[in-house]
């Protein structure tokens, strides 16, 4: 993986992943983690989903951070806390 956009000091876009056959859309973004101290410690993956590709496409990922812009399907965030059980993370939304 190579960088390939700073957006500004803070944040580096390490990789981007395009969704197939739907242009300009973008399935995951990898960007490098800083800790406090601005220290690179390692990378973060942004998830692209939508409601639509149904609770399949939700299950399966251990995650940290869920963003929800809508409301969801119950079955839906059912399986956004349970990616973030096992980090104890959060779901937002």
């Amino acid at each position: 993986m190579k960088e390939v956009v700073v957006l500004y000091q803070e944040i580096v876009i390490v990789d981007v992943v395009r969704k197939p056959q739907i242009p300009n859309a973008i399935e995951s973004i990898v960007v490098k983690f800083h800790n406090a101290k601005g220290q690179v410690i390692g990378n973060s993956t942004l998830q692209f989903k939508s409601y639509e590709m149904g609770e399949e496409k939700f299950m399966g990922s251990s995650l940290d951070w869920v963003w929800l812009d809508e409301q969801p399907a119950q079955n839906i965030y059912t399986q956004c806390l349970t990616r973030t059980l096992d980090k104890k993370g959060f779901v937002y939304g």
